[in-house]
């Protein structure tokens, strides 16, 4: 019997590195990887796994209808930053969401298609009254709107929310710096020190647990059904203390205003905003409450198949 095809957008990339380690697990899947670069180092390391490469863009949706051909399983994501790096945060907003648009159609005109796992966040805007409008959540809501309009997708649609990686440590409205005479490193930010922070830590360690489980329990993950995946909660200033600490440092948060943030990061401070978002709205500022969201614990995964907040620390680079 012929294999089925699982294809898997930013197969190089951090999420969709996890996506292809879970389905190159699966003997009845042949794994499809979609990169815009098949000679990349990252591309030809997939390549010796068995991974069947393939080049697509996110701006064009036919070569996303090629990619997809014969699929069966599409894991989708997209990324805010490339965009955001060029353009800044409104057109990089709109950039993602048109490419999020893109996949959709593609994978709605995909007949053999049976689960899309799509990555994503919700709308910052909406949850807030328009309060906050955080660009890497608004572009991928827009995607999510669309999908709603697609009632066949829709059906055969798992939507998972991504949790905070510990990369954002790389962010410039994150990065902690090494100051000398203090001693220690120091985050600048005009957010709560004890802003909760919904946690996935190693994103290519701990979204895998996550995409195997709805792979697994369809009857469960299907017909628009939210997962979110986070591993633990936890405050940032106690969360950038850990970190130090798994590093042999100290680490303080000083707090400052926005007009102070808007001088040191003009575009970035953009994105700080989720964090502002996170310290008003507690434990509802993802908008859905317990119950209308799939957990961890709702798919049985054990906590032992995560890496362990201490560990993910432990490993990370900034950069």
């Amino acid at each position: 019997m012929s294999k089925k095809i699982a294809t898997i957008i930013g197969a190089t990339g951090k999420q969709g590195g996890a996506a292809v380690d879970v389905f190159l697990q699966k003997p009845e899947y042949r794994v499809r990887g979609i990169t815009r670069n098949t000679d990349s180092s990252a591309a030809r390391a997939l390549k010796a796994r068995g991974v069947e490469v393939v080049q697509a863009d996110l701006n064009d949706e036919a070569t996303l209808g090629v990619a997809f051909e014969g699929s069966h399983v599409i894991f989708g994501t997209t990324d805010f930053v490339p965009g955001f790096l060029q353009y800044g945060s409104e057109r990089g907003r709109d950039i993602e969401a048109e490419q999020g648009r893109n996949v959709a159609r593609a994978a709605q005109a995909t007949p053999t298609l049976e689960h899309f796992i799509w990555s994503t966040l919700p709308s910052t805007s909406k949850i807030s009254n328009g309060k906050y409008a955080c660009p890497n959540f608004e572009g991928k809501e827009a995607a999510n709107d669309f999908i709603r309009t697609l009632p066949d997708l829709l059906a055969k649609t798992t939507f998972v929310l991504v949790g905070w990686y510990d990369l954002n440590f790389n962010y410039p409205c994150y990065k902690p710096v090494w100051v000398e005479e203090a001693n220690r490193y120091v985050v600048i930010g005009d957010y709560e020190p004890d802003a909760a922070l919904v946690y996935i830590g190693d994103v290519e360690k701990n979204l895998g647990p996550f995409v195997k489980a709805i792979a697994e329990q369809p009857e469960k993950t299907k017909n628009g059904a939210i997962v979110f995946a986070y591993t633990d909660k936890i405050g940032f200033e106690e969360l950038l203390k850990r970190w130090a600490r798994a590093h042999g440092k100290e680490a303080a948060y000083v707090s400052t205003s926005y007009e102070v943030m808007g001088v040191l990061y003009p575009e970035w401070t953009k994105l700080a905003d989720m964090t502002r978002w996170m310290a008003d709205y507690k434990d509802t500022y993802w908008s859905y409450k317990e119950g209308e969201f799939l957990s961890y614990k709702d798919l049985g995964i054990p906590v032992g198949d995560f890496v362990s907040m201490d560990e993910s620390l432990k490993y990370l680079e900034i950069v």
